[in-house]
Protein backbone atom coordinates (compact mmCIF):
# COMPACT_ATOMS: atom_id res chain seq x y z
CA UNK A 1 0.00 0.00 0.00
CA UNK A 2 1.47 3.47 -0.71
CA UNK A 3 1.01 6.40 2.02
CA UNK A 4 2.16 9.47 1.54
CA UNK A 5 2.20 11.68 4.86
CA UNK A 6 2.18 15.55 4.48
CA UNK A 7 2.76 17.48 7.80
CA UNK A 8 1.28 21.12 7.83
CA UNK A 9 1.65 23.43 11.19
CA UNK A 10 0.74 20.40 13.68
CA UNK A 11 -1.74 19.24 11.02
CA UNK A 12 -1.57 15.54 9.64
CA UNK A 13 -2.74 14.68 6.60
CA UNK A 14 -2.16 11.38 5.42
CA UNK A 15 -3.12 10.05 1.53
CA UNK A 16 -3.76 6.40 1.21
CA UNK A 17 -4.83 5.53 -2.24
CA UNK A 18 -7.35 9.10 -2.59
CA UNK A 19 -7.94 9.30 1.21
CA UNK A 20 -7.27 12.52 3.27
CA UNK A 21 -7.22 12.02 7.02
CA UNK A 22 -6.47 14.87 9.56
CA UNK A 23 -5.77 15.12 13.13
CA UNK A 24 -4.50 16.72 15.97
CA UNK A 25 -3.74 16.83 19.46
CA UNK A 26 -7.46 17.73 20.70
CA UNK A 27 -10.64 16.80 18.87
CA UNK A 28 -13.38 18.51 20.94
CA UNK A 29 -15.99 20.63 18.80
CA UNK A 30 -14.82 24.29 19.28
CA UNK A 31 -17.99 27.05 18.23
CA UNK A 32 -16.99 29.50 16.42
CA UNK A 33 -18.44 32.62 15.10
CA UNK A 34 -19.84 32.52 11.64
CA UNK A 35 -17.70 34.62 9.21
CA UNK A 36 -20.21 34.58 5.83
CA UNK A 37 -19.94 37.98 5.63
CA UNK A 38 -17.09 39.64 3.31
CA UNK A 39 -14.82 40.60 6.13
CA UNK A 40 -11.64 39.00 5.78
CA UNK A 41 -10.39 38.09 9.48
CA UNK A 42 -6.71 38.63 10.54
CA UNK A 43 -3.86 36.17 9.30
CA UNK A 44 -2.07 34.00 11.76
CA UNK A 45 1.69 33.11 11.17
CA UNK A 46 2.78 29.43 12.05
CA UNK A 47 6.70 31.04 12.96
CA UNK A 48 7.90 27.76 12.82
CA UNK A 49 6.61 26.55 9.66
CA UNK A 50 6.09 29.99 7.70
CA UNK A 51 2.27 28.41 6.76
CA UNK A 52 -0.05 31.47 6.81
CA UNK A 53 -3.49 30.47 8.28
CA UNK A 54 -5.72 33.42 6.79
CA UNK A 55 -8.78 32.87 9.28
CA UNK A 56 -7.08 31.83 12.46
CA UNK A 57 -8.99 28.53 12.59
CA UNK A 58 -5.59 26.37 12.97
CA UNK A 59 -5.69 25.00 9.27
CA UNK A 60 -2.97 26.60 7.16
CA UNK A 61 -4.57 27.91 3.91
CA UNK A 62 -2.60 25.27 1.89
CA UNK A 63 -4.06 22.60 4.18
CA UNK A 64 -7.59 24.24 3.76
CA UNK A 65 -7.21 23.97 -0.43
CA UNK A 66 -6.44 20.03 0.26
CA UNK A 67 -9.38 19.09 2.48
CA UNK A 68 -11.61 21.78 0.37
CA UNK A 69 -12.58 24.28 3.22
CA UNK A 70 -12.63 28.01 3.43
CA UNK A 71 -9.11 29.80 4.24
CA UNK A 72 -11.14 32.88 4.74
CA UNK A 73 -13.39 31.41 7.05
CA UNK A 74 -12.93 29.60 10.36
CA UNK A 75 -16.59 27.94 10.19
CA UNK A 76 -16.60 27.19 5.98
CA UNK A 77 -20.26 25.75 6.50
CA UNK A 78 -21.80 27.94 9.25
CA UNK A 79 -22.71 25.36 11.61
CA UNK A 80 -20.94 26.92 14.54
CA UNK A 81 -18.00 24.55 14.79
CA UNK A 82 -14.63 25.39 13.76
CA UNK A 83 -13.12 23.74 10.66
CA UNK A 84 -10.48 22.07 12.50
CA UNK A 85 -12.64 20.37 15.05
CA UNK A 86 -15.55 19.75 12.55
CA UNK A 87 -15.90 15.94 11.41
CA UNK A 88 -17.33 17.22 8.23
CA UNK A 89 -16.65 20.99 7.88
CA UNK A 90 -18.56 21.26 3.86
CA UNK A 91 -21.96 20.16 5.40
CA UNK A 92 -24.34 21.46 7.50
CA UNK A 93 -27.41 20.16 8.98
CA UNK A 94 -30.66 21.59 7.39
CA UNK A 95 -31.64 24.22 9.66
CA UNK A 96 -34.75 24.05 12.45
CA UNK A 97 -36.19 26.79 14.14
CA UNK A 98 -37.16 26.00 17.78
CA UNK A 99 -40.89 26.43 18.78
CA UNK A 100 -42.97 25.57 22.08
CA UNK A 101 -44.42 22.12 21.62
CA UNK A 102 -48.15 22.07 21.09
CA UNK A 103 -48.87 20.14 24.60
CA UNK A 104 -46.49 22.33 26.79
CA UNK A 105 -44.17 25.13 26.87
CA UNK A 106 -41.21 22.73 26.57
CA UNK A 107 -39.01 23.97 23.34
CA UNK A 108 -38.81 21.26 20.63
CA UNK A 109 -36.67 21.30 17.55
CA UNK A 110 -39.11 21.35 14.44
CA UNK A 111 -38.95 21.96 10.74
CA UNK A 112 -38.88 25.42 9.89
CA UNK A 113 -41.76 25.24 6.95
CA UNK A 114 -44.54 23.52 9.23
CA UNK A 115 -47.33 25.65 8.66
CA UNK A 116 -48.27 25.16 11.93
CA UNK A 117 -45.45 27.07 13.16
CA UNK A 118 -44.89 29.52 10.12
CA UNK A 119 -48.01 30.67 8.46
CA UNK A 120 -47.20 34.22 7.42
CA UNK A 121 -45.90 33.28 3.46
CA UNK A 122 -45.29 36.88 2.67
CA UNK A 123 -42.13 36.44 0.33
CA UNK A 124 -40.85 34.18 -2.53
CA UNK A 125 -38.13 32.73 -4.33
CA UNK A 126 -38.51 34.30 -7.75
CA UNK A 127 -35.44 32.54 -9.42
CA UNK A 128 -31.64 31.11 -8.16
CA UNK A 129 -28.75 31.97 -10.61
CA UNK A 130 -25.69 30.28 -10.50
CA UNK A 131 -24.30 30.85 -13.96
CA UNK A 132 -24.69 33.44 -17.00
CA UNK A 133 -25.10 36.66 -14.00
CA UNK A 134 -25.27 40.08 -15.57
CA UNK A 135 -24.60 42.70 -13.41
CA UNK A 136 -27.73 45.12 -12.17
CA UNK A 137 -25.69 48.44 -13.02
CA UNK A 138 -23.88 47.86 -16.40
CA UNK A 139 -25.88 44.99 -18.04
CA UNK A 140 -23.01 43.35 -18.78
CA UNK A 141 -21.92 39.35 -17.75
CA UNK A 142 -20.74 38.46 -14.82
CA UNK A 143 -18.91 36.33 -12.75
CA UNK A 144 -20.68 32.91 -12.27
CA UNK A 145 -21.88 33.17 -8.82
CA UNK A 146 -24.94 31.90 -6.60
CA UNK A 147 -27.52 35.25 -7.17
CA UNK A 148 -30.85 34.28 -5.29
CA UNK A 149 -33.73 36.93 -6.47
CA UNK A 150 -36.44 37.60 -3.28
CA UNK A 151 -39.58 39.01 -4.09
CA UNK A 152 -42.03 40.38 -0.82
CA UNK A 153 -45.54 40.04 -1.26
CA UNK A 154 -46.39 41.63 2.80
CA UNK A 155 -46.69 44.80 4.25
CA UNK A 156 -44.14 44.60 6.61
CA UNK A 157 -40.47 44.37 6.58
CA UNK A 158 -38.61 40.83 6.66
CA UNK A 159 -34.87 40.45 9.01
CA UNK A 160 -33.39 37.66 10.16
CA UNK A 161 -33.62 35.96 7.05
CA UNK A 162 -30.90 32.57 6.65
CA UNK A 163 -29.99 30.75 3.77
CA UNK A 164 -29.44 26.94 3.46
CA UNK A 165 -28.14 25.49 0.60
CA UNK A 166 -26.67 22.16 -0.97
CA UNK A 167 -25.04 22.00 -3.89
CA UNK A 168 -24.72 18.43 -5.17
CA UNK A 169 -22.41 16.84 -8.34
CA UNK A 170 -24.45 14.92 -10.43
CA UNK A 171 -22.14 12.81 -12.04
CA UNK A 172 -19.94 11.70 -8.76
CA UNK A 173 -22.92 12.22 -6.11
CA UNK A 174 -20.83 14.52 -3.94
CA UNK A 175 -22.88 16.99 -2.22
CA UNK A 176 -22.34 19.62 -0.02
CA UNK A 177 -24.12 22.19 2.08
CA UNK A 178 -24.02 25.41 3.80
CA UNK A 179 -25.73 28.00 6.30
CA UNK A 180 -25.31 31.66 5.93
CA UNK A 181 -27.05 33.78 7.93
CA UNK A 182 -27.44 36.86 5.79
CA UNK A 183 -27.25 38.97 8.95
CA UNK A 184 -27.71 43.00 7.80
CA UNK A 185 -30.05 41.91 4.78
CA UNK A 186 -33.27 43.16 5.05
CA UNK A 187 -36.35 42.16 2.88
CA UNK A 188 -38.32 45.06 2.60
CA UNK A 189 -42.18 45.55 1.98
CA UNK A 190 -43.31 44.55 -1.60
CA UNK A 191 -39.62 44.63 -2.56
CA UNK A 192 -38.23 42.40 -5.27
CA UNK A 193 -34.03 42.35 -4.38
CA UNK A 194 -31.23 39.89 -4.51
CA UNK A 195 -28.98 38.21 -2.50
CA UNK A 196 -25.32 36.98 -3.70
CA UNK A 197 -23.14 34.75 -2.57
CA UNK A 198 -19.59 34.40 -3.92
CA UNK A 199 -15.99 34.95 -2.84
CA UNK A 200 -15.97 38.97 -5.20
CA UNK A 201 -15.69 40.47 -1.27
CA UNK A 202 -18.07 43.24 -2.56
CA UNK A 203 -19.96 45.14 0.32
CA UNK A 204 -23.47 43.33 0.93
CA UNK A 205 -22.61 40.06 -0.46
CA UNK A 206 -22.03 36.94 1.23
CA UNK A 207 -19.14 34.89 0.74
CA UNK A 208 -18.89 31.37 -0.58
CA UNK A 209 -16.18 28.61 0.04
CA UNK A 210 -14.05 28.97 -3.53
CA UNK A 211 -12.76 25.62 -2.63
CA UNK A 212 -16.07 24.24 -2.71
CA UNK A 213 -17.37 21.97 -5.68
CA UNK A 214 -19.25 24.85 -7.31
CA UNK A 215 -15.65 26.20 -8.31
CA UNK A 216 -13.58 23.07 -8.16
CA UNK A 217 -15.88 20.53 -10.25
CA UNK A 218 -16.32 20.47 -13.73
CA UNK A 219 -19.49 18.33 -13.79
CA UNK A 220 -23.11 19.39 -13.67
CA UNK A 221 -24.47 19.84 -10.41
CA UNK A 222 -27.86 20.70 -9.08
CA UNK A 223 -28.72 23.29 -6.02
CA UNK A 224 -31.08 23.14 -3.69
CA UNK A 225 -31.82 26.90 -2.18
CA UNK A 226 -34.05 27.60 1.00
CA UNK A 227 -34.68 30.94 2.66
CA UNK A 228 -35.90 30.86 5.76
CA UNK A 229 -36.50 33.80 8.93
CA UNK A 230 -38.30 33.33 12.17
CA UNK A 231 -42.12 33.08 12.09
CA UNK A 232 -42.33 33.05 8.05
CA UNK A 233 -42.84 30.00 5.62
CA UNK A 234 -39.63 29.19 4.41
CA UNK A 235 -39.00 28.98 0.74
CA UNK A 236 -37.11 26.28 -1.42
CA UNK A 237 -36.24 26.94 -5.17
CA UNK A 238 -33.85 23.80 -7.35
CA UNK A 239 -31.64 24.47 -9.79
CA UNK A 240 -29.07 23.07 -12.22
CA UNK A 241 -25.66 24.04 -13.66
CA UNK A 242 -24.52 22.91 -16.74
CA UNK A 243 -20.90 21.20 -16.20
CA UNK A 244 -17.74 23.12 -17.33
CA UNK A 245 -17.60 25.31 -13.82
CA UNK A 246 -17.82 28.23 -12.35
CA UNK A 247 -17.00 30.88 -15.05
CA UNK A 248 -15.19 34.13 -14.44
CA UNK A 249 -16.30 37.26 -15.88
CA UNK A 250 -14.32 38.29 -19.28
Amino acid sequence: MNKTVLTISGVVIVGVIGFLIFTSGDTTPKPVANNNSSTTPLAVNDKSTGDVDSDGDGLPDNAEVLLGTDPQNPDTNGNGINDKFDPNPTKAEAPVNTAPAVTGTTPTKVDPTTPALATVNDFSINSVLVENNVDAVTGKGTSDHLEIFLKSTGKQDINSLSLYYTITDLVTNEAQSYTVPLTGFVLKAGETTSVHVDTSGEAGHFRANPNSLYYKSPNEMQFVVTVSAPGHLAQTLTVKKDKGGAELAD
